[in-house]
């Protein structure tokens, strides 16, 4: 049998796997709140640009999903290119269910 860990490291480990276990909740309702952002495209081609925005946000880490929710609270992201005159744009903001 294994020796028994004292209590404070039990302790330790415990406080460290909460830990990781918040940040992992916390990344996840990042990528949300990253879906969320508005979007301006032609009507057209939405549903790809959804899936392919939705695509993406999965593939985030902790760090990149904080900086696309501060650029999206804040509307300080990249500048989209402008769309054609005679081409319809819909802005689209996005919810998601959990």
């Amino acid at each position: 049998m294994p020796p028994s860990l004292p209590s404070h490291t039990i302790e330790a480990l415990s406080s460290v796997g909460r830990n990781v276990v918040n940040f992992q909740r916390l990344e996840q309702i990042l990528k949300r709140l990253a879906l969320a952002a508005p979007i301006c495209v032609p009507l057209s081609t939405l549903q790809s640009a959804l899936e392919m925005r939705k695509a993406k946000s999965e593939r985030l880490t902790l760090g990149v999903a904080v900086k696309k929710w501060i650029e999206s609270a804040y509307h300080t992201g990249p500048l989209q290119d402008p769309q054609p005159v005679n081409d319809s744009c819909s802005i689209v903001a996005t919810l998601m269910k959990s």
